[in-house]
């Protein structure tokens, strides 16, 4: 008859479960970084959205981004084509498990529509959404276009 050490039959089930449960988790980490809210300096205008996305371990896609107290908040990317720069709206931007987006000046970004009392350096939340269901909810330090340009 052969002898087993439960207890450590125990914490060798124990560890690899947590382990799994790690991976499991690691799957659906979604990181935003440098989340910031460009004021636009013209009363009435859009201010810009920009931040850096990174998706730690799944694919998926980005399907919104909510401000509270806004009318509306479109997703856009500037795209230069035959020495013409313009701003076209998107639907979408897929990311895939390992990839960071940067959404930027000049680049993806959203426009926020109708932000009222709105100042410089204040924090505003934002809510992004994914196809998958999930959410991910961030604080964006609101600048004016000044200081956004000038890196503060």
């Amino acid at each position: 008859m052969k002898h087993f050490n439960i207890p450590a039959l125990v914490l060798s089930a124990t560890v690899l479960c947590s382990c799994q449960s790690d991976q499991q988790e690691n799957t659906k980490e979604l990181i935003v970084s440098d989340a910031q809210i460009v004021l636009s300096p013209v009363s009435g205008r859009p201010a810009a959205a920009y931040f850096i996305l990174e998706s730690k371990g799944i694919n998926t896609i980005l399907t919104d981004v909510e401000v509270p107290g806004a009318e509306r908040v479109m997703l856009h990317e500037t795209i230069s084509k035959d020495g013409v720069t313009r701003m076209n709206s998107a639907n979408a931007f897929p990311i895939k498990s390992g990839q960071t987006l940067t959404f930027s000046p000049g680049g993806k970004h959203a426009m926020i529509f109708g932000l009222k009392d709105v100042k410089p350096q204040q924090q505003v939340t934002m809510t992004l959404r994914f196809d998958n269901g999930e959410t991910l909810t961030v604080d964006a330090a609101t600048k004016s276009i000044g200081n956004a340009a000038n890196g503060g």
